[in-house]
């Protein structure tokens, strides 16, 4: 059976971006048990399966990652409602004064745009945002019921769901059209504007063809004389109520191009860079390979090439660690120790973040990052090493020995297998000692 990348995350995607992240994080947990060996279906111990059989067979006897569809659909529901009565609302007509644009195009055109705005600058300042809505994924876990073990993946789960809450509000503003669709099919609507404190027409004018640009080439904006005479007062009319009617077009026009659009835009790309954060864990985490290995398959020859080096390198390679020597790092509790300068994998991912680019930085010495070969590697610190690597610093990975003398193989290769992907040197931890 050969090891495939793209055999892995064809099986991972075969439902969608979604599941794909919900199978990879049930997976994961999977993995981490150490007696997960033992709970394997003999269904992947089968001889000439291929990658993809192999998983989905493991699929087959688990239980299955999947987004409560009820809940889902619920939550599209209300959306959608939300929206559609929010405008249905919004266009409330006594036949007297009509419509105000000012209402309309607040709502629905530049508030949405101001919301996506601030959507997207928190997206690209990553650290921030994700510190102020990472508190929020437990909130996601239990209303989608969501199994807790996967908390500690914080970084997919703030990526997944910030590309969810875009579509959800997508669905408000497409909710909202339609909702606009609905009452103006059943109902004469007639909209006007009115102001306290802009008393020149020509000024509206001037404003309309601004606000109206993107879309002049399309729809044409009313005339002069059809904005000046929607104008309306307290408790009057506009003057000639006909016109009020020819303004649906530019309603539709702004809802569409400063409410829908750019939250379109936006949903898309959080959905290409959620795939992409998905697939690099995927294929860089090197669990595929660990699953394979101890379903006693045989992995890529490169990758068993890579391990059989490593495990000759690790077998001779010891070291006794000093302050004075080396910055010793642990992770996720692996040392207990006052040696340890820190501990990776407790916090929050961005407090490690802040953590490596404020301290770490100034660290003279070669970092041990202490690990547990029962451990299993992360994204989250392969993110970390690779800052550290990036400040110029010699990262090494310190394996400590099990403390009943017996190594879990399958352990031990995904971790050979993480040293080789991100360049590094692993060490055998036999002593330590902080003078």
């Amino acid at each position: 059976m050969q090891t495939s990348v793209s055999e892995s995350l064809s099986f991972f995607y075969r439902f969608g971006a979604s599941r794909a992240l919900f199978t990879w994080l049930q997976f994961r947990v999977f993995l981490s048990d150490s007696g997960w060996q033992s709970r394997l279906p003999e269904d992947c111990r089968q001889p000439g399966l291929t990658v993809r059989d192999t998983l989905q067979n493991w699929s087959d006897h688990s239980a299955e990652a999947e987004l409560h569809s009820l809940i889902w659909v619920i939550l599209n529901i209300i959306a959608l409602l939300a929206g559609s009565g929010a405008m249905i609302g919004a266009l409330s007509y006594s036949g007297h004064e009509p419509v105000n644009l000012w209402l309309i195009f607040g709502l629905f055109a530049v508030l949405p745009l101001l919301l996506t705005l601030f959507a997207a600058l928190g997206s690209l300042l990553q650290r921030s945002y994700r510190s102020a809505h990472s508190g929020r994924v437990g909130l996601v876990v239990k209303v989608l019921r969501l199994p807790e073990q996967w908390l500690p993946y914080s970084r997919l789960m703030v990526s997944w769901s910030l590309w969810q809450s875009q579509s959800l509000a997508l669905l408000f503003n497409v909710g909202a059209l339609a909702g606009f669709f609905l009452v103006a099919l059943f109902r004469d609507i007639s909209f006007g504007w009115s102001s306290t404190l802009i008393e020149d027409t020509a000024t509206m004018v001037s404003f309309f063809k601004l606000f109206t640009a993107p879309w002049n080439m399309l729809v044409s904006l009313p005339a002069d004389e059809t904005i000046s005479a929607t104008r309306f007062f307290q408790n009057q009319g506009i003057s000639v109520a006909s016109a009020g009617r020819v303004w649906w077009p530019t309603v539709v026009m702004a809802v569409l191009f400063y409410g829908v659009l750019p939250r379109l835009l936006l949903q898309q790309w959080l959905a290409a860079r959620f795939r992409k954060a998905l697939s690099n864990d995927i294929s860089n985490s090197g669990e595929v390979e660990r699953f394979l290995n101890g379903c006693q398959r045989v992995t890529t020859e490169a990758a068993a090439a890579v391990n059989e080096a490593v495990a000759e390198e690790q077998g001779t390679k010891t070291i006794s660690v000093g302050s004075k020597d080396y910055c010793l790092i642990g992770w996720q509790n692996a040392l207990q120790n006052k040696a340890v300068v820190y501990q990776l994998g407790l916090n929050s991912w961005q407090q490690d973040v802040q953590w490596v680019e404020e301290t770490a930085a100034t660290v003279q010495q070669p970092i041990v990052i202490v690990v547990d070969a029962r451990q299993t590697p992360t994204g989250e610190l392969a993110d970390c090493i690779e800052l550290m690597q990036a400040q110029g610093h010699s990262v090494s990975v310190g394996l400590l020995p099990e403390v009943n003398g017996d190594t879990n193989s399958g352990a031990l290769r995904s971790w050979q297998y993480f040293v080789h992907q991100h360049t590094l040197e692993m060490l055998k931890v036999t002593e330590l000692q902080h003078d």
